[in-house]
C-alpha cells in the first residue's frame, strides 16, 4: 500500500504549471487572484473615501479576504490524500534457456481510497517480450 498526496500534486499543477501559463509573475493562486481583483486599487479608493490609514492597510486586508477565500474553496482540496493497494501476478519465461527472462505477462488490480471511500479498478492484464 502507498499513499499519493493528489491536494500537493494539485497544487503544484495549479501553482507551478497552469498559474505561470496564465500569469507568468503570480506566485500563488491567491497572489493572481488579489492582482486581478486590483486590490491595489480598492486599497487606494478606500483610503481615498474614508482618509483613515494607508491604501496598503487596505489592500492588505483585501490580499487576506481573498486568501481566506481560495482556502474557503480550494484549501480541503489541497489537503486530499489517497491510498493505493494493489496486488497482482507475473508469468515469467526464459525462452532460448539464456537465464535472462524473455517473455512476462500477468495480471493485477487496486483498491485506492479517498476520504474512507474505498474505490475499486477493474483487474488489468499486461504482458511483455524482450526484443
Amino acid at each position: 500500500m502507498f499513499a499519493i498526496e493528489q491536494g500537493a500534486i494539485l497544487r503544484y499543477g495549479l501553482e507551478e504549471v497552469a498559474l505561470p501559463r496564465v500569469a507568468p509573475n503570480a506566485g500563488s493562486l491567491s497572489g493572481w487572484l488579489a492582482y486581478e481583483i486590483d486590490c491595489a486599487g480598492i486599497g487606494a479608493r478606500i483610503e481615498d473615501l474614508v482618509e483613515v490609514g494607508s491604501p496598503e492597510d487596505y489592500q492588505d486586508a483585501c490580499a487576506a479576504v481573498v486568501d481566506r477565500a481560495v482556502d474557503e474553496v480550494v484549501g480541503d482540496a489541497f489537503e486530499m490524500r489517497a491510498e493505493v493497494a494493489m496486488s497482482g501476478r507475473a508469468d515469467l519465461g526464459d525462452d532460448d534457456g539464456d537465464d535472462v527472462i524473455d517473455v512476462m505477462s500477468g495480471a493485477w488490480q487496486a483498491t485506492m481510497t479517498v476520504d474512507g471511500a474505498a474505490l475499486s479498478m477493474p483487474a488489468s492484464r499486461f504482458e511483455g517480450m524482450r526484443e
